[in-house]
């Protein structure tokens, strides 16, 4: 386990849900060309070059090239490859597509998928035959596209630029930029006060750091040790890996600390929606053995000046014979050597053998 996977997870998902930790500004437009994504704000976002934002809920316009019907239902054609699948157990999950745009008006609104026979069409089933249309777009979600983490490569007050190897749609629509993430990490609580401490007092920050890792206790094994493996045994050793998610919440107007308290229970759920069930990479054989469990929070800490949230959540890795040591300094059996002695230990002959002449 890394930290800076949770790092990126937190400031990845977080900023869906909650606006505690970070800066927020409302998009203007949303644009891309020739594997850039230029990005116009409502107000000066702050933002410099090389810095890394977190956009949310930015659509993308996927223009369609015609929408024919026949018998009641319509064959949507789009010019670019759609992201509509029909992946859902019960039809009721599936989420209805939006058009819009569209020349011919009785395609725009919201329309259950009826099927989608390749990336760059799909059917809707109507309850009238409207004429042909050749204009317009469907509303889909961005993801890894004109949403998610971002590094900034041009900007001024209101506008910056960032770079994709995505074949996105020339026009996106809404969204907000989460920028200043205040989520970071450290290796043990008291590294990350004294980085609070030197922040500005007013503002929330999230950090992450590590718990020990310790050896799961083999059920199979009736001793004392946590594993006893002998020759022969396939070697599996489960590891309980884990971490801790420190809120940091200004409270100088906040008595006894409970209200910071009752805001950190408030926020939990969408730091569980941020973490759980996320699989972490580790660095062992099997990368992706277990995904964060919740383990416990509690109240920390209570200065006056701020009040200290802790979420504890664990991994389970496990390690196999390839993550082992498996050097052996045997050598291939070839030559024998060997001596002839008498009942006094003299030698009366010796000879040598080599097992692989004929």
């Amino acid at each position: 386990m890394f930290l800076r996977d949770v790092i990126t997870q937190l400031r990845k998902e977080l900023p869906k849900n909650s606006d505690k930790f970070s800066e927020k500004v409302d998009i203007s437009t949303i644009t891309y060309a020739a594997g850039v994504v230029t990005v116009v704000t409502s107000s000066a976002h702050g933002l410099d070059t090389g810095d890394v934002c977190t956009i949310v809920d930015s659509k993308q316009k996927t223009p369609i090239s015609s929408i024919v019907t026949t018998d009641f239902i319509a064959t949507v054609t789009t010019s670019i490859p759609h992201d509509q699948t029909l992946d859902y157990q019960s039809i009721a999950d599936q989420p209805e597509i939006t058009i819009g745009g569209a020349d011919v008006s009785e395609y725009n609104g919201d329309w259950a998928l009826n099927t989608v026979p390749n990336r760059n069409t799909f059917t809707i089933e109507l309850t009238e035959n409207p004429d042909d249309a050749t204009i317009g777009y469907i509303l889909e979600n961005s993801v890894g596209g004109f949403s998610g983490i971002k590094t900034v490569t041009k900007v001024n007050d209101t506008t910056f630029t960032f770079t994709t190897s995505k074949e996105l749609a020339s026009e996106g629509f809404g969204g907000y930029v989460h920028y200043d993430l205040r989520i970071s990490g450290g290796v043990s609580l008291d590294v990350c006060k004294l980085a609070y401490s030197k922040q500005l007092s007013n503002n929330w920050w999230a950090f992450v750091t590590p718990i020990a890792t310790n050896a799961s206790k083999n059920r199979q094994t009736d001793n004392d040790s946590t594993y006893s493996p002998t020759k022969g045994d396939e070697y599996r050793q489960k590891l309980v890996s884990g971490f801790e998610v420190y809120f940091f919440v200004p409270s100088r107007s906040d008595i006894a600390g409970r209200a910071s308290y009752d805001e950190c229970i408030q926020e939990s759920k969408y730091i569980f929606k941020s973490l759980l069930g996320f699989n972490l990479p580790n660095p062992y054989s099997i990368d992706d053995f277990s995904s964060i469990i919740f383990e416990s929070h509690d109240a920390e800490e209570f200065t006056g000046a701020w009040y200290i949230h802790r979420f504890t959540f664990n991994i389970t890795n496990e390690i196999i014979i390839d993550d082992i040591n498996t050097t052996s300094d045997d050598v291939a059996f070839r030559d024998i050597n060997y001596d002839i002695v008498n009942s006094f230990d003299t030698i009366i002959a010796d000879n040598s053998l080599k097992t692989d002449q004929e």
